[in-house]
């Protein structure tokens, strides 16, 4: 039986050519109007129904028609020849270009999880994890790789705060909470809890000192988990009141305060991911996606979360009302489509293209 993509990526499959083999530097002859101009997840499987091709496009026709054209004499920058490897091409069409290249990753990561970390091993993704009712809690990074391959694994009240754009991004963000909120800045310290010998930021009055007792241990807790829920709008709302405190107190004349405050106000701003996204916990959101589809007026959402990826039908812009229920793509690479979403992001959108967070819908299976 010929290649089709798997469940169930099969049902978005529209067009499916199966391709002549010509010799290398002969002009292939097939007719690519049947492939669709709109943004797409093209495939290209070789006569082993193996796939050699798997990509995010723009526009699929142009991308393929430019694929099996001969190469220039003069072109600067030599490409693989699949005319004479690829015996099907298998186009799924997704309406704008962030929704075809996660649905790219997550096809690749479906038919071949090897090739997917591979092709995306330039994305640097990393996520900040805690446990704010464990007794003596603390922060800690992984990255996408390490959570995709069960090298790290969440555990179980963890919450998961991301995506950073790397890891440099992850340990800064913690870095500033913990000024923020006065935690321990040594684990190892913490560790030894009450038996330590505090460290210097005590005598500073900048930590309370829970590892040698002074601080109650349900103390330290309650401000962790104060800190650990210090995202999104929480920091936005302590963002707006920080402006007008400080510009009360330069109209004050109070510029010793002024000063602290715009010092908290610069902290507040490094806790970022490293890109256009706010740091949210992610069990409790979701990236909603829309973008432009053929039919004027009418876009195609979808969203991301720990869930994996879930597109909806096309919906007039504007207007819940929508051709059908979602499509549910379960994953078991979440972190690798956050990872490229992050990436997306930080490299931009397309015209017409948006992304929203949201509050999570129920996991796929829930409903």
């Amino acid at each position: 039986m010929p290649f089709r993509p798997p469940d169930p990526f099969d049902d978005l499959c529209t067009v499916a050519i199966d391709v002549e083999p010509v010799d290398t530097g002969t002009p292939h002859q097939m007719d690519w109007s049947a492939l669709p101009t709109e943004a797409g997840v093209v495939i290209f499987v070789d006569a082993n129904d193996k796939p050699v091709l798997i990509r995010g496009i723009g526009d699929p026709r142009a991308f393929v028609h430019r694929r099996f054209s001969p190469e220039p004499a003069n072109d600067p920058s030599p490409r693989v020849d699949y005319r004479a490897v690829v015996r099907r091409v298998c186009v799924i069409p997704a309406g704008h270009t962030i929704l075809a290249g996660l649905l790219a990753v997550a096809c690749e990561a479906t038919i071949d999880p090897d090739a997917a970390r591979s092709s995306s091993a330039r994305l640097g993704a990393c996520f900040v994890l805690a446990d704010g009712s464990a007794r003596l809690p603390m922060f800690r990074t992984a990255g996408w790789r390490d959570l995709w391959d069960g090298s790290d694994r969440i555990r179980k009240h963890e919450t998961v705060l991301g995506p950073f754009a790397n890891a440099k991004r992850a340990k800064r963000w913690a870095e500033h909470i913990v000024d923020l909120f006065d935690l321990c800045r040594y684990d190892h310290l913490l560790a030894q809890t009450p038996d330590a010998t505090a460290c210097v930021y005590k005598q500073m009055g900048k930590c309370p000192a829970p590892c040698d007792g002074t601080e109650p241990l349900e103390s330290y807790r309650e401000r962790f988990r104060r800190a650990l829920a210090f995202t999104g709008d929480a920091v936005a709302r302590d963002r707006e009141t920080t402006i007008e405190r400080m510009e009360r107190a330069s109209a004050d004349l109070d510029f010793e305060s002024a000063a602290a405050l715009k010092d908290r106000l610069e902290a507040l701003d490094a806790l970022s991911g490293g890109g256009p996204w706010e740091v949210r916990d992610l069990r409790e959101t979701q990236w909603e996606i829309k973008g432009p589809t053929r039919k004027p007026g009418w876009l195609r959402r979808s969203a991301v979360s720990l869930d994996g990826l879930r597109i909806s039908c096309d919906a007039i812009a504007g207007s819940a009302d929508s051709s059908g229920p979602p499509l549910r793509l379960g994953t078991s690479s979440p972190w690798l489509l956050l990872a490229h979403l992050a990436d997306c992001l930080q490299r931009g959108l397309a015209s017409g293209e948006s992304v929203e967070q949201r509050v999570r819908e129920p996991a796929f299976g829930s409903e």
